[in-house]
């Protein structure tokens, strides 16, 4: 019994690989959601590099001067006046430019009351040339003393995209962690369920009906008196009294044999395939073969070989 029950034990492999995935890509969530909160917010002519969190006061707000589709979604950039007559290159979506949209109307229209300065967040990336460029000639026709050696002084050197939330990058996350997680899970059912079944195996294969079995090594089968056994590579337990018909199975792969196997259909019709082998040597071919003929010796009644008449009569017997 020792013996069989190292032939059906179930590598962890699976298990481990599944819990190490789980809590890596959960553990690699929560750390980002946990930074991002955390995370130091620097107003935008403070950041020396790309997407630091940064922040801008708006006072007031330009129509989009520049649009931008590298990404596959098109940005709108924006200038913005802070209280201090700085000056900053934004990305607005809708939603947020409908945020600022008093600011942007009075920017416009300065006999409406001034509305309250807005605090927009996002990230900070390096502002193109061809951006920049645009920037230039929008502030020149806006009468600001400005030229191609003082744009870097005027504007900085990067732009606050507004897109770039901390709900964003955590949606963008979950894109990834969420199927990681799942696949983990799926590992671990699979390897759970491998491990009930190869129990509920151990409760039916005892001391006894062990006794006087017949082991192929090379096919990975054991037949008992009662049962056929395929321990590699998938478990199965098939009462032979409930086999119907088998036959010499082939898989090819362009036009040559790849593998070998037996196919048995059983009486409430699920289908196995057993004693699979890949090498077709004489011992290979061998231990094969006496599998076949031992099916033939102790299935009397069950239909053997692949022919039309085996095959019509199953056709008969699963007809709806």
């Amino acid at each position: 019994m020792k013996e069989f029950k190292k032939l059906v034990k179930v590598k962890k492999i699976l298990l481990i690989l599944g819990i190490i995935i789980c809590f890596t890509s959960l553990g690699f969530y929560l750390l980002l959601n946990s930074y991002l909160k955390n995370e130091d917010v620097a107003y935008l002519n403070e950041v020396d590099k790309e997407y630091v969190s940064a922040d801008v006061e708006v006072t007031l707000l330009t129509d989009y001067f520049a649009t931008l589709n590298e990404s596959g979604e098109l940005e709108r950039f924006y200038l913005v006046f802070d209280s201090n007559d700085n000056i900053f290159v934004v990305v607005l979506d809708d939603n947020e430019f409908n945020n600022l949209k008093e600011i942007h109307e009075y920017t416009y229209n300065a006999e409406i009351e001034e509305p309250k300065s807005v605090i927009i967040k996002g990230r900070s990336k390096e502002i193109p040339a061809e951006i920049k460029n645009y920037a230039l000639d929008y502030l020149i026709e806006m009468d600001v003393d400005v030229n191609a050696s003082t744009i870097d002084e005027v504007i900085g050197k990067y732009y606050l995209d507004t897109t770039l939330t901390n709900d964003y990058i955590l949606n963008q996350a979950r894109i990834l962690v969420i199927p990681l997680f799942l696949v983990g899970i799926l590992f671990i059912l699979i390897n759970v369920i491998k491990i009930v079944k190869r129990k509920k195996v151990l409760k039916v294969i005892t001391d006894k009906e062990l006794s006087n079995s017949n082991h192929n090594t090379i096919c990975h089968t054991i037949i008992t008196k009662n049962y056929l056994i395929n321990y590699k590579p998938k478990l199965y337990i098939i009462k032979l009294d409930e086999i119907l018909w088998f036959y010499p199975y082939e898989a090819r792969v362009k036009k040559k044999v790849d593998e070998r196997s037996i196919f048995i259909l059983t009486k409430d019709n699920i289908k196995y395939n057993v004693g699979i082998v890949h090498k077709f040597n004489e011992e290979y071919e061998n231990a094969y073969g006496k599998l076949y003929q031992d099916l033939v010796s102790i299935l009397p009644d069950a239909l053997k070989g692949y022919t039309k008449e085996n095959k019509d009569q199953i056709n008969d017997k699963f007809k709806k």
